[in-house]
């Protein structure tokens, strides 16, 4: 059966690493064969990868489009027009909502051009911060008047929706800093912020995290009294108008599809068709305790540029039904909507109730969650004690396993 579906791709490619990064991302000047010529090589093995992923998964539309990275501003006005274009004209229907990410000191008036008529209508601006002494001590190229440049280039088109990312913590970085951010980027009128709390892979002292929870906080509240609606952890819309529809695929277990060096999809099942087959040539059939498959693109770039067999450039893991509900309550109680009910019957063929029962009784007493006959949900307060509600509902989770 055809099915619609998000597809992630991912453009590994930087000019240098920023120290906040997690992501997989290489030096570009290592790349310079497969990034040049009219159409480079790179764009071309990602076009035919979308192609082959599609059948694959009987994917008939692409309802959402995400180009990330790494650093997707570096590709080629020619390779951003063809590859979008590419997926449009493909396609009957044009994408709900088609995003690329961009830094704000890579963004030319050529490449922004050729993305917008390649049928690009969303843009995701890796901002982060608009001060200088904060962006220098986190190894940013640009800086403020670079960034304010492209937001005014941006703003050149019409149509076209703008998101903005910052992160709250950075080294050097003050309350009336973050304010100035926000109040400055206001004046362009996103659609869309991305509000992150700072993150490290190295351990950070109770006080740094109170620091970077305590200006978060604050960034939240300046969001909020400017009508900018929080509907996931660090995802705020402009009068709940203007969700990110790509990135809720991801907290709803909804299926997408990865292309690119280190990208990752998933395809979900549920009761009604868990009898089913997934078409792939690792033979994995949908069995009674499969009720998903993950897979992720290897990040040698040389080989996944040159292998024949294209199931061979992706890893893959089933996800069993302990996993798969443990995952619909992490991701769906990230959103300030919750976890819809009736959708989360039909995926496991019973109500949350019989996996969380107890849980759940325990936080209504102490007016963390709301229970509908819809919806569940974190409250304002109950978010504080998200990690907290997941090791009770776990602990619970695995005595029925």
């Amino acid at each position: 059966m055809k099915k619609n579906a998000g597809l992630y791709i991912h453009i590994p490619f930087c000019l240098q690493k920023c120290n906040y990064c997690d992501f997989f991302s290489v030096k570009a000047g290592r790349f310079k064969d497969i990034l040049s010529g009219p159409i480079s090589p790179f764009v071309l093995r990602l076009t035919d990868d979308i192609t082959i992923q599609a059948a694959k998964y009987g994917i008939s539309e692409w309802d959402t489009v995400y180009i990330g990275g790494g650093t997707p501003s570096l590709l080629s006005p020619y390779d951003i027009y063809y590859l979008s274009s590419q997926i449009i004209d493909a396609q009957k229907n044009p994408p709900k909502e088609f995003t690329v990410e961009i830094n704000p000191e890579d963004l030319a008036e050529d490449f922004l051009s050729a993305a917008v008529k390649g049928g690009v209508n969303r843009f995701s601006v890796g901002i982060q911060s608009l001060n200088d002494e904060v962006l220098s001590a986190c190894k940013r190229r640009g800086g403020r008047k670079m960034s304010l440049s492209s937001l005014e280039l941006l703003r050149t088109q019409k149509n076209l929706m703008l998101s903005c990312d910052l992160i709250a913590g950075l080294n050097n970085q003050t309350s009336a800093i973050l304010k100035d951010d926000i109040e400055t980027l206001l004046t362009f009128k996103p659609e869309h912020f991305s509000l992150y709390a700072l993150c490290s892979n190295t351990k950070i002292s109770d006080e740094k995290d109170d620091e970077i929870a305590e200006l978060w906080n604050y960034g939240k509240d300046i969001l909020e009294k400017n009508s900018y609606n929080k509907y996931e952890v660090s995802n705020f819309s402009y009068k709940n108008l203007y969700k990110s529809i790509h990135n809720e695929k991801y907290w709803r277990l909804e299926n997408y599809i990865g292309v690119g060096p280190g990208a990752f999809g998933s395809i979900f099942f549920d009761k009604e068709s868990l009898s089913a087959s997934v078409n792939t040539d690792v033979h994995l059939h949908a069995q009674a305790n499969v009720f998903a498959l993950r897979f992720s693109a290897i990040k040698n770039i040389e080989k996944w540029m040159t292998l024949q067999n294209r199931d061979e450039v992706y890893e893959y893991e089933t996800v069993n039904e302990k996993e798969f509900i443990e995952e619909a309550f992490m991701m769906g109680l990230r959103l300030t909507d919750g976890i819809d009910r009736p959708f989360f019957k039909s995926r496991f063929g019973t109500d949350i109730t019989a996996f969380a029962g107890n849980t759940i009784s325990k936080w209504l007493n102490k007016k963390a969650v709301v229970l509908t006959e819809e919806k569940f949900y974190l409250t304002e307060n109950g978010f504080l004690y998200l990690n907290l509600f997941l090791r009770d509902l776990f602990q619970e989770i695995d005595t029925l396993f």
